[in-house]
């Protein structure tokens, strides 16, 4: 399988369905919550992809309703969705999660219900798997592919993000960041989870004087597998990426795919443009390390964050108070407090 030879990961054989991929939780994390895919906890499935989102446009504070979750009846706050994940899926950080690659064209709902159904009677754990239903002529073969190359960028340093909030300007669908002072790489959902999967770099980021800390470059990126048309002009004219690159599939590669030595081997860079460090960047740029501060603090889940920012656990707050309190408040300072507190 290709992916087995893109990135760093395990795989077998199975007799019920074919070849299976093993990732770690921090892989398994990141493609669950970048590709449509489903958890199997009972036949209906659950689907985390686009769920972790802080944010509905980039370079405003609107905090939207999907990483934090409202209570209907209340209109409050009740918990965030790592909370939730973690309730329902309270041994996915603790051991490797296999992955079941469906090429299949049935509704999504039809092909998890077979995927359980098969599981069950095989006597398999379905917590242990995650399906990802593969169509070639579908959006999620962009998101698979979105996916492989956050992994290569990851793997060379870098910051990634996929599905970028940008809802006045389009939704590119990869960004690629270098910040000089932070020596790894991590996708930008990582910070949801890396107190679990990746302590380490966890602790490197909560050590860091945040107050220095800067975008250095950004890179937006468009993935066209079938469609020729790009919005890459579009996003552009903002004036906040310093880089732009077009990646355009390659069919005979997919054919052939003992020829592939990296992702961007799959890849025509069809154009890339490169901009001055302007006055949207820098607003851009202060803007993405808040983001950053802000989903390192999401990650430690409603009660602890409720208590660093307002001293209270058991505060009472919507969506718009919460983006309110965070306006008042030194983020590099709440920042420290998570390192001394841990």
């Amino acid at each position: 399988m290709l992916i087995k030879s893109l990135i760093n990961c395990d795989a077998y054989k199975s007799e019920v369905f074919g070849e299976i991929i093993v990732l770690s939780p921090e892989q398994a994390f990141r493609l669950l919550s970048s590709v449509e895919s489903y958890l199997l906890r009972d036949n209906l499935g659950d689907q985390y992809f686009g769920l972790f989102e802080l944010f509905n446009h980039a370079c405003t504070n609107n905090i939207c309703d999907g990483l934090m979750i409202e209570d209907r009846s209340s209109g409050y706050i009740k918990k965030t969705r790592l909370d939730d994940f973690k309730e329902k899926y309270p041994r996915f950080f603790s051991s490797k999660i296999k992955i079941i690659f469906i090429d299949d064209n049935n509704s999504p709902s039809t092909l998890i219900d077979k995927t359980y159904s098969k599981l069950i009677s095989s006597n398999l754990d379905t917590s242990e798997y995650l399906l990802v239903q593969i169509n070639t002529r579908g959006s999620n073969w962009e998101h698979i592919f979105e996916y492989l190359l956050c992994e290569y960028y990851i793997s060379q340093g870098y910051i990634v993000d996929t599905q970028l909030p940008w809802s006045n300007y389009g939704t590119p669908d990869i960004g690629i960041y270098k910040i000089n002072q932070i020596q790894f790489g991590f996708h930008l959902k990582d910070l949801i989870s890396m107190q679990y999967t990746n302590t380490n770099k966890f602790e490197d980021l909560l050590n860091l004087s945040w107050e220095n800390i800067k975008l250095d470059e950004f890179t937006v990126g468009e993935i066209k597998t079938f469609q020729n048309t790009s919005q890459i002009k579009k996003f552009n004219k903002t004036g906040w990426p310093t880089h732009s690159i077009d990646y355009i599939m390659m069919e005979n590669l997919l054919k052939n795919p003992e020829e592939v030595t990296d992702i961007l081997s799959f890849n025509y860079i069809k154009k890339k443009n490169i901009y001055y460090q302007n006055a949207e960047f820098e607003f851009y740029a202060k803007w993405f390390i808040l983001y950053i501060q802000l989903l390192l603090l999401a990650s430690l889940g409603k009660h602890k964050m409720f208590d660093l920012i307002s001293g209270n656990k058991d505060l009472k707050l919507n969506l718009a108070r919460l983006q309110y309190i965070i306006s008042k408040i030194n983020l590099n300072d709440v920042i420290k407090d998570i390192s001394l507190s841990k």
